[in-house]
């Protein structure tokens, strides 16, 4: 007798025990409601809330014989509190990472777009000026030169092998020489054509282009969305002016949706130009020469298809529950991902199963009684001092 005593929990603190319970059910019913919102059961937002409430009832009457005495109770409790963990997180992980994560797209988006943008530097091989004005230097040289000696001679020659050794830069076709003993009137105009054609292409970079007539105006939409672009303050590419505007607010979505829905759509209108421009350029079939060794030339997409589930921007399914789980897959090693699974388990797991070792039933011996179905230390006993009903 005078060990079931020392057992016995005060009643003070078996209240207490309750309603420190009872806090983190109702701060697992909000977010279970909140992280169900996306799917909208029962046809409605207010739906998710209902759904929630009728698993934190069911959770908090097997909670309540559990502590009483009936270990069944927790094969119930445990169902329940699995199903608040896994909303629960999606609830907190995109509410308290939602700027973090569009930032995050928003640099993966910006490192892809300026990798796309360094390979179609090699496709448009932007001529310098000094290398335009050598260029046509030469030609007039060569032409002047035709004419002089009334066909193709020497200097001639000379002045079309400094002319083309400028273009290859560009990977512009060389053009042949004529022969000197050929005597043809039309031959200056027919060399200045060629070559005057070849500084235009080297100038715009079109050369490389014509196999598909509408790849340069994909590339020119998209140089003019990550090129300068003039404003009122000073000059700033869209890329870059969308970058800053997403670096330096720090506002969470829910503190301010209307700018985060801005930066979005525009993350969303740079994966587009991206992904229209990739799929013209890769339909050249282009090569590139490294140290000797020829490599196709691909721009990366975002979007392989519309088919997928997450396309990107991947942000703008936020509060999804598969951007949730694919999102912490992809970020497991950060520092705020395990904050989130540490807080969200200890609000529905460390918390109760803590309270119930506390204030459960027990026996004389101090051990569960497991098969004992005395109701006097539940919810009921506690708050109501009356007995909980004799059966499960």
């Amino acid at each position: 007798m005078e060990f079931e005593k020392k057992n016995e929990v005060p009643d003070g603190i078996k209240i207490l025990g309750w309603l420190i319970s009872l806090c983190a059910f109702a701060l697992g019913f909000y977010h279970t409601a909140e992280g169900m919102k996306y799917f909208q059961p029962l046809g409605f937002d207010g739906g998710a809330y209902v759904v929630s409430a009728l698993i934190s009832m069911l959770l908090i009457v097997a909670y309540s014989r559990a502590v009483s005495g009936v270990k069944s109770a927790l094969f119930f409790y445990l169902t329940c509190a699995l199903f608040n963990f896994t909303f629960n997180l999606n609830s907190f992980y995109p509410n308290l990472n939602s700027r973090k994560l569009l930032q995050e797209e928003a640099q993966l988006i910006n490192d892809t777009i300026q990798n796309n943008r360094a390979l179609v530097s090699k496709l448009t091989s932007m001529a310098s000026l000094s290398d335009l004005n050598s260029m046509k230097i030469k030609m007039d040289e060569c032409i002047d030169e035709i004419k002089l000696s009334e066909g193709f001679g020497i200097n001639a020659k000379r002045a079309l092998d400094g002319f083309n050794r400028i273009s290859k830069k560009y990977d512009a076709p060389a053009i042949l020489p004529g022969s000197f003993d050929v005597r043809n009137p039309n031959a200056a105009s027919h060399f200045k054509e060629l070559m005057q054609k070849t500084i235009d292409n080297v100038r715009t970079g079109k050369d490389r282009f014509e196999k598909v007539s509408s790849a340069m105006e994909e590339y020119t939409r998209f140089y003019e969305f990550t090129n300068s672009r003039k404003s009122s303050k000073d000059k700033m590419t869209f890329l870059d002016s969308t970058m800053q505007e997403i670096s330096v607010n720090t506002k969470k979505k829910d503190e301010d949706t209307a700018s985060y829905r801005k930066s979005l759509n525009k993350l969303k209108e740079l994966v587009k130009i991206n992904d229209q421009t990739a799929v013209k350029i890769n339909k050249l079939n282009l090569m590139d020469s490294v140290n000797g060794r020829t490599y196709p030339i691909v721009m990366k997409k975002f979007n392989s298809d519309n088919s997928s589930q997450l396309l990107y921007p991947k942000t703008q399914e936020i509060g999804s529950f598969a951007h949730t789980l694919n999102s912490m897959w992809e970020r497991i090693n950060k520092i705020d991902t395990w904050g989130v699974i540490i807080l969200v388990f200890f609000i529905d797991f460390i918390v109760p199963f803590a309270i119930y070792f506390l204030i459960r039933k027990k026996k004389s011996n101090g051990e569960d009684s497991g098969m004992n179905n005395s109701g006097n230390n539940g919810l009921f006993a506690s708050l109501f001092k009356r007995k909980q009903p004799e059966q499960f």
